[in-house]
């Protein structure tokens, strides 16, 4: 039962589950650890600053993954967006897109004027609408 069931039923009694893992490294006097869960999920815990940087800077790619699922390929329409693409050559690609083009600060600037014109439009309409408003018409949403 134990190979199976791994360090749940010790985590379980004690929760919350860092707080014990935290407790367990204190008194193994480890900066990291592995605890097995449950059959074939494991969990590295590191308390050094210095190996969990060194960690996530050698395995970046398999922390930045992305489930491949059908919701995120629904909502994304079929992975057209940056936010929900999965990692790999085409999010990196759009990625820099973003950076150098749509998020510079020369494209912020150039759009400056149009925002506060649409700001500015927005605050009008919505004035006019609490203006109707007042006067005894029903504000239509």
């Amino acid at each position: 039962m134990w190979p199976i069931l791994g360090c749940v039923p010790h985590m379980l009694r004690n929760r919350p589950a860092y707080w014990w893992i935290h407790r367990l490294m204190k008194e193994l006097n480890t900066d990291i650890a592995c605890f097995r869960l449950v059959r074939n999920s494991h969990v590295i815990a590191v308390t050094s600053p210095e190996i969990a940087r060194e960690f996530l800077k050698k395995h970046d790619a398999v922390f930045a993954l992305r489930p491949d699922t059908m919701a995120t390929c629904i909502v994304s329409k079929g992975y057209l967006t940056t936010a929900l693409c999965p990692g790999g050559e085409q999010w990196k690609k759009m990625r820099r897109i973003l950076a150098s083009q749509v998020l510079s600060l020369s494209t912020m600037r150039w759009l400056l004027d149009m925002r506060n014109q649409e700001s500015d439009n927005l605050v009008r309409y919505l004035y006019n609408q609490c203006s109707k408003n007042l006067k005894g018409e029903k504000l239509l949403y």
